[in-house]
């Protein structure tokens, strides 16, 4: 007779393996089969606030592409030779809290989420703003100069702290600016809220 973990199953199943290595080794099969074959759940999706990043993304998209976008023209108009005065009206701060007001009165009309959704969506887009103005002070320091570390623009910094400059993009600005507009953004959803609250109330107190 063979040994029960070689004994084929009827219908040429799978074969059954009662060893205790074989045992041993049923979760970690088991969790292979939820992650998609993967173990540990490697390639699985972040979720951040119970949405996917994508699904934040794909809310988004129209805004990130155009800050993407604005932030180039800024940055390739600037070195091209434009006057700052000029390239100054490519503005990435506009389409920011632009940014910060629809996502705000979009997370209520499109049943996206409440206030916790709004921090997710600030941050990505702030980031693509300050990455795009790391890049400029990046380029400048090496000999390139631009609109993002133009004195006017960049506040009191010299032209020998301009990596002091950068680093504060990526720490005070990628901390601050996000509150600030998340706070911007639950106001606007509060709003929403109110405003389309009062249509149900006098609805109901016309019944």
């Amino acid at each position: 007779m063979l040994p029960l973990e070689s004994r084929p199953l009827a219908g040429g199943g799978p074969k059954l393996d009662s060893s205790p290595v074989g045992q041993l080794d049923l979760p970690r099969r088991a969790g292979r089969a939820q992650n998609g074959g993967k173990v540990g759940g490697v390639g699985e999706e972040s979720v951040i606030f119970g949405k996917r990043l994508s699904q934040y993304l794909g809310f988004q998209k129209l805004f990130l592409v155009l800050t993407a976008a604005v932030g180039l023209a800024r940055l390739g108009s600037s070195l091209a030779g434009m006057p700052d005065d000029s390239a100054r009206w490519l503005s990435m701060n506009v389409l920011v809290w632009a940014g910060a007001v629809y996502y705000g009165i979009a997370t209520h009309a499109r049943g996206f989420g409440s206030y916790q959704q709004l921090l997710p969506l600030v941050f990505l887009q702030v980031t693509i703003l300050h990455v795009i103005a790391v890049a400029g002070i990046v380029l400048s320091i090496a000999g390139f100069p631009n609109i993002f570390a133009a004195p006017e623009y960049s506040g009191p910094v010299t032209p020998e702290s301009q990596w002091l400059h950068a680093l504060s993009h990526l720490t005070i600005g990628m901390v601050a600016a996000p509150l600030v507009l998340w706070g911007v953004a639950s106001l606007a959803l509060w709003i929403t809220k109110r405003v389309a609250r009062r249509p149900a109330l006098a609805e109901s107190h016309g019944r």
